[in-house]
């Protein structure tokens, strides 16, 4: 494998996540995320097209609101609004040849290229779960998702259904 996009090791990301929970009542609870990373920028070295990126910073969030033992014990319903992964900051410096001159050198051109999602991803989603047996489940979810892939007007819609048997 060529060394054409490979990063240092001064490359250093930092990620800081929390989760909270919180039952509201009996058979309720809300329950949410957030996470970022940050990475300091950095001269690149080597043999890599990479010669420099910028600090960059991503971020993922979600919240879903949580009901239990609503049509049947023990069964789940959970509605979840949520935003995947997504760079939101940052850019990258390419070094491209482009060229030879008339000495057989090479000619390099430097490009800048925006890290950050050109659009924001969105989830909204509804799951239900419900025990059948002793030893058997049964999932139903559907998700819409807008800017699917963090691209501006695509979207995409879901449905699952999951059967599971435990042994």
């Amino acid at each position: 494998m060529g060394t054409g996009f490979s990063l240092n090791n001064q490359a250093n990301t930092r990620i800081f996540t929390l989760n909270a929970a919180h039952k509201l009542v009996d058979d309720v609870a809300i329950a949410g995320y957030y996470s970022q990373g940050t990475t300091q920028d950095y001269n690149n070295n080597g043999d890599s097209l990479i010669s420099t990126i910028t600090a960059t910073r991503s971020q993922a969030y979600g919240l879903g609101l949580i009901l239990s033992n609503r049509w049947r014990t023990a069964d789940r319903l959970a509605l979840i609004m949520s935003a995947p992964l997504a760079t939101t900051g940052g850019t990258m410096t390419l070094d491209l040849p482009y060229s030879v001159d008339i000495d057989n050198n090479l000619l390099r051109n430097q490009t800048t290229i925006n890290l950050a999602s050109p659009a924001r991803e969105y989830r909204a989603e509804i799951a239900y779960f419900t025990p059948v047996s002793k030893n058997a489940s049964l999932g139903l979810t559907v998700v819409h998702k807008q800017n699917v892939g963090n691209l501006a007007g695509n979207s995409e819609q879901l449905a699952v259904a999951n059967y599971r048997i435990n042994f």
